[in-house]
């Protein structure tokens, strides 16, 4: 089965076009011109032919790079814009007019030669994460009648059902159908080991198969499956600009008249015009145009290779800034795998009875403490059980009618939080509150049941803290974040439990919240002047999400809602995977400082050298852009090398 179907081929090209467009194949004719140049002047021996070719040459070479660097000069001056290129240009021309037309021919060279390198450095950002299109397979063995047949993947659609055998990558996202195998799911988690999957899991386009053969029903192909997704989300992250990106398209901007001046002040009072022209070609800003936004390209890409997807380089530096970091509690903190512990019933019911009535209303909801009621009730309601009136009120629970059967009674059923079916259940006494208390005293989320507006029983259920959140609180405080918050809707007894197991301190936690109220959170925060980032699961918390400076969807594969709603995406559904976009985000920042001293104090250097005289039209154009490569490769850096580790000790598919 062949691999790289679909429309992931663009991502192929990225070295191709990086290495082969206009700016690319500019500064090759350049450099064998210029270097030709050179040459004939070496061998000329003052011979007036020779001589006469040599400029030629030169000429050439400086007018091969310096036509396509006008041409940008003039783009801008149409769109009223003042860009290096412009100044650039006039470096170019003046150094031919003073006869340096090597010196002319090594700025144009430099110049082109350092767009090219942060072409390949954006192809090399590309490639570190969307060589995933090249594991999806461009064909699938489909399944229809009983018949297996070899097509184009594009051929298939949702709802068909294909084959995967062993070795071969999955075609689809989709769901297993039949088949039990190990399956390598890097390329979206980027969990080091394979997993075991088989029926009712998760497949996901790009995976690999292997120790046995699955059939998988389709649910998403090509650009839709969550492989597709993120490629997107690559592409968008990579051609959003943030802020300190436009602040130095801002300040070059007043900077090319600045040089201009500046030459013109060496000029009039050296009196010598190659000096001048010396000072144009040094003080070129290339290095703040090429190395801040490779850094934060590089960032994107060495985010996506450990499974973490930032949406633009504006959340790039926003995850560089955050102070604060406000965690939701259910399937953020904890695992969000809610089990019952115990029920207290009360009026005289059984705890089997307000269990049956509980899941016969909380069957019709998807939260997660309506999944774990219906998973503990003692009878699961049979298909008679309709339910009729339902409705839901988020962050606070359900309510619906009861129809009668043969064998049950009708009944208005109310499940939620105590203080919303207080107020739908007239009928409450004092033995409620005590059943309340020891739920909450023992760390549990009570869940009130109400049958017929009397209160029937509690339900105490529980979550358990992830197994790494602890070690990631304690990340996000060496990472310099100054609080972590927990925020929940759940009773502050649970909050205290939870936040306790990870470290939080129970100052810090604030529960009893709906959404509205994470909202209010964060914007107070954000008022005494925080950067706060919320980390939940993109549902719930979608609002407080969107009003943070940086939401984080945490665990999210496959979850459109999630991808649209947050600024980052963690696909490992690992806590500590929230420090280490804080940790990236610093890491960024911290080489966008280092570029912008470093150019700052090598124009400086360089322009006081040119201005003195000190380094000519040829040596200033040679320290001029050593300055800027030095400062790009800084940034490419953050790409990382190599890749992760594909398998730990004793992990993966048994042998034999």
């Amino acid at each position: 089965m062949e691999t790289g179907g679909g429309r992931f081929g663009r991502f192929r090209t990225a070295y191709g076009e990086a290495l082969t467009s206009t700016e690319a194949v500019a500064s090759y004719v350049t450099l064998l011109l210029a270097g030709a140049s050179w040459g004939i002047e070496v061998l000329g021996n003052d011979d007036p032919a020779w001589a006469f070719a040599a400029v030629g040459t030169g000429w050439a070479a400086a007018l091969a790079g310096g036509i396509v660097i006008a041409r940008g000069a003039v783009t801008g001056l149409l769109a009223r814009e003042v860009n290096v290129d412009e100044l650039v240009t006039l470096a170019i021309a003046a150094s031919l007019y003073a006869g340096e037309y090597l010196g002319a021919a090594l700025v144009a060279f430099m110049m082109l030669f350092g767009k090219v390198l942060e072409d390949v450095t954006a192809a090399r950002a590309d490639d570190a994460i969307a060589g995933l299109g090249r594991l999806v397979p461009s064909t699938a063995h489909l399944v229809r009648g009983g018949e297996e047949t070899e097509v184009d993947v594009a051929a298939v659609v949702a709802g068909d059902t294909v084959a995967v055998r062993p070795g071969e990558r999955i075609p689809v996202d989709g769901t297993i159908a039949s088949g039990r195998a190990w399956v390598d799911e890097a390329p979206i988690t980027g969990e080091a080991s394979p997993a075991s999957r088989g029926p009712g899991d998760t497949a996901y386009a790009g995976t690999l198969v292997s120790g046995g053969a699955l059939t998988v029903t389709v649910t998403h192909v090509d650009t839709a499956t969550t492989l597709g997704r993120i490629a997107a989300l690559v592409a968008e992250a990579t051609a959003e600009r943030a802020p300190v990106v436009r602040t130095a398209d801002r300040w070059a901007t007043w900077f090319t008249p600045g040089v201009l001046a500046l030459a013109a002040s060496t000029w009039a009072v050296t009196g010598a015009f190659d000096h001048a022209v010396a000072v144009l070609v040094v003080a070129c800003p290339c290095a703040l145009t090429l190395a801040t936004p490779t850094a934060i390209v590089a960032t994107v890409a060495r985010a996506a290779r450990h499974g973490i997807l930032v949406r633009g380089g504006a959340r790039v530096e926003a995850s560089g800034s955050v102070d604060v970091v406000c965690l939701d509690k259910t399937g953020t903190l904890t695992t969000g795998s809610m089990t019952v512990h115990a029920v207290h019933a009360l009026g005289g019911r059984t705890s089997a009875d307000v269990l049956d009535h509980a899941a016969a209303i909380e069957a019709q909801s998807e939260h997660p403490l309506a999944r774990a009621i219906v998973a503990a009730a003692t009878e699961a309601p049979g298909p008679s059980v309709h339910v009729s009136a339902f409705a839901a009120e988020a962050g606070n629970g359900v309510v619906g009618t009861l129809h009668a059967t043969a064998t049950t009674p009708g009944a208005v059923v109310v499940v939620g939080r105590p203080a919303y079916v207080r107020a739908n259940a007239p009928r409450w006494d004092a033995a409620v509150d005590v059943a309340i208390a020891d739920v909450e005293a023992a760390g549990r989320t009570p869940v009130v049941v109400a049958i017929d507006g009397t209160v029937a029983g509690v339900i105490a259920l529980g979550d358990t803290v992830r197994p790494d959140a602890a070690e990631a609180v304690a990340a996000l405080r060496r990472h310099g974040v100054r609080r972590v918050l927990l925020v929940t809707g759940d009773a502050t007894g649970p909050a205290h439990a939870m936040a306790t197991a990870a470290g939080i301190a129970v100052h810090d936690v604030h529960a009893g919240l709906l959404p509205e109220g994470k909202v209010a959170m964060v914007r107070a925060l954000q008022a005494e002047g925080h950067r706060v980032a919320m980390v939940g699961d993109g549902v719930n918390d979608a609002p407080a999400l969107g009003a943070s400076d940086l939401g984080i969807a945490l665990g999210s594969a496959g979850t459109d809602l999630a991808m649209a709603a947050a600024d980052v995406v963690l696909l490992r559904a690992r806590l500590t995977d929230v420090a280490a976009v804080i940790g990236m985000g610093r890491d960024a920042m911290r080489t966008v400082s280092q570029n912008l001293v470093v150019a700052a104090a090598w124009n400086i250097v360089a322009v006081g050298a040119a201005a003195a005289g000190i380094a000519g039209i040829v040596a200033g154009a040679l320290i001029h852009n050593v300055g800027s490569v030095g400062v790009v490769v800084n940034a490419a850096r953050l790409v990382g090398s190599g890749r992760e580790a594909r398998a730990v000790p004793g992990a993966g598919p048994p042998s034999g």
